[in-house]
């Protein structure tokens, strides 16, 4: 037990994430006992940001049109013609992906978030699957079985599958509630979750990326409530993250936590923050401490941040939060937001933020 006086630092106290200290804390008064007020109340330790594991990378494109590469804020797209999932029966694309996968498992990278983008009438195929009648396509399952096997083979310990819609199938933009298009998504979920059990990695769900909805998103608050229900009730919370929340958001991870209490079913067993830009430490920081203020000690994973980021690496090691942190997964694009600002990098082999690993800077210069 250590005393404590108020006009003093509070000193540091070493126990780790998981074990809460005990602080006695005095009065100004260096009276005797009679003036002390000790308060047994368990505090959470504050420590330095340090990952559980080594993470990898967002996993979705095997090349851009470099031509495009250096023209940031453009709004022209490099990479649509190049998704890896899409374009997985071509035995070319399969043994550039091949070597990309090993070259980014030798630089230190041992897991992998694999976005799977759908909308109904996918009009190119070339990265966003077809979902109308809501199960992945035969076609589209072969190629997905043979990107996890190779995945598997490249020695990933550990797979996150994010579910990305697109068009219409994005409850974000819908006015009104669309039941078909709900149940759509709901079987295009369990459909793809059947494949990656199958495949044989460890693995957790993203329902649908960035899904953690804002208050002033009414569709998107409904469809996480009746998604969660309807997970949760089929095959539990254990492999699931739910829904990853943009921005570090407080307001959309209350909206989801809130939707998700609603049901009834508890949480995930960890969420899933995407954070970007040089200025995030403090909302990291804000959204650690409502989250212990609230009594939510969940660990997180960060499953975007920019690609081989000096500034992020540096803004992640000075972060002091009161949970784990598991993994980081980058997201291919730099700081400098070429092609049309959300991807301009690949493959993504370099990878700075591994524990204890050294910076290879090369790309964030």
């Amino acid at each position: 037990i250590m005393v404590y006086f108020l006009n003093a630092p509070l000193p540091h106290l070493p126990t780790g994430n998981l074990v809460k200290s005990i602080a006695i804390i005095g009065l100004r008064s260096l009276a005797l006992p009679s003036l002390l007020i000790a308060l047994c109340s368990p505090i959470k330790d504050v420590s330095a940001f340090e990952p559980v594991h080594a993470g990898g990378s967002n996993l979705a494109w095997y090349d851009i049109s470099e031509s495009l590469r250096p023209a940031p804020d453009t709004g022209r797209n490099c990479r649509e013609p190049f998704g890896i999932l899409a374009n997985y029966d071509d035995k070319q694309v399969r043994k550039k992906v091949r070597t990309q996968l090993r070259a980014m498992y030798q630089q230190g990278q041992r897991r992998l978030r694999i976005p799977v983008f759908h909308m109904r009438d996918s009009s190119t195929g070339k990265t966003i699957l077809d979902s109308r009648g809501g199960e992945i396509g035969s076609s589209d399952a072969k190629k997905l079985q043979r990107l996890l096997t190779d995945i598997r083979k490249a020695g990933f310990e550990w797979i996150e599958v994010g579910f990305f819609p697109a068009g219409e199938n994005v409850p974000f933009k819908w006015k009104q509630w669309h039941e078909d298009i709900y149940e759509e998504n709901w079987q295009f979920i369990k459909s793809v979750r059947k494949i990656v059990i199958d495949s044989g990695l460890p693995y957790q769900l993203d329902l649908m990326n960035e899904g953690a909805p804002a208050s002033n998103q009414p569709m998107m608050k409904q469809y996480v409530f009746r998604l969660w229900d309807r997970y949760v009730r089929y095959y539990g919370s254990e492999d699931t993250i739910g829904f990853s929340i943009g921005a570090a958001s407080i307001d959309r991870y209350n909206n989801m936590v809130s939707q998700m209490h609603r049901t009834g079913r508890g949480l995930p067993p960890h969420w899933s923050i995407h954070i970007y830009d040089h200025m995030f430490q403090g909302n990291l920081q804000k959204l650690d401490k409502h989250m212990d203020e609230t009594g939510d000690n969940r660990a997180w994973d960060i499953g975007e941040t920019y690609y081989n980021d000096a500034r992020v690496d540096a803004l992640f090691d000075a972060a002091q939060l009161t949970r784990d942190v598991l993994h980081i997964l980058q997201w291919p694009v730099t700081s400098q937001r070429g092609c049309d600002g959300h991807v301009d990098t690949v493959p993504t082999v370099a990878y700075p933020y591994a524990p204890d690993r050294a910076l290879d800077i090369s790309q964030s210069e």
